[in-house]
C-alpha cells in the first residue's frame, strides 16, 4: 500500500533554532511563504498583480513578481468555497427525527391508514 506524504512547505525547510531551556529562539523573524503574503494582501483588497507585488515587497520583504501574483491568486481562489457551496441537506431529504416520527405515527395507526394520510397530504 502506498505511504501518504504531506506537501513540505517553507518551514520544513527554515532552520529551528532551540534554545538552551528547550524553546524556539525568536531572533529571527518568521518567514511568510509567498502563499501567506498573497492571501494576506487579498484580503485586504488589493487585487490586481502590480500593486500585489508592490505591497508584498513593502510589506513583508518577499520579492515576487506580479505574474506570480497572479498565479497563487488564480489557485487561491480555486480553493476556497463558493458562498453557498457549504453542506447542506438537500430539500428534499428527512433527519433522523422526522423518521422517528413517521415510524411513531405508523405504529399509531398502522402502514395503510398512513399511505393514505400521506396520499390525501400530497394532492
Amino acid at each position: 500500500m502506498a505511504k501518504k506524504t504531506r506537501k513540505k512547505s517553507m518551514e520544513d525547510f527554515a532552520p529551528n533554532e532551540t534554545a538552551s531551556n528547550g524553546s524556539t529562539s525568536t531572533s529571527q523573524p518568521e518567514k511568510v511563504t509567498k502563499a501567506d503574503a498573497v492571501r494576506a494582501a487579498l484580503k485586504l483588497g488589493i487585487e490586481k498583480p502590480q500593486e500585489g507585488a508592490t505591497f508584498i515587497k513593502n510589506k513583508f520583504g518577499v520579492d515576487i513578481t506580479p505574474q506570480v501574483f497572479s498565479s497563487y491568486k488564480s489557485t487561491l481562489s480555486r480553493k476556497e468555497p463558493k458562498p453557498g457551496s457549504g453542506s447542506k441537506p438537500a430539500s428534499d431529504s428527512i433527519d433522523m427525527g422526522s423518521l422517528a416520527t413517521v415510524k411513531e405515527l405508523m405504529d399509531k395507526v398502522g402502514g395503510d391508514t398512513l399511505k393514505r394520510l400521506v396520499d390525501v397530504l400530497g394532492k
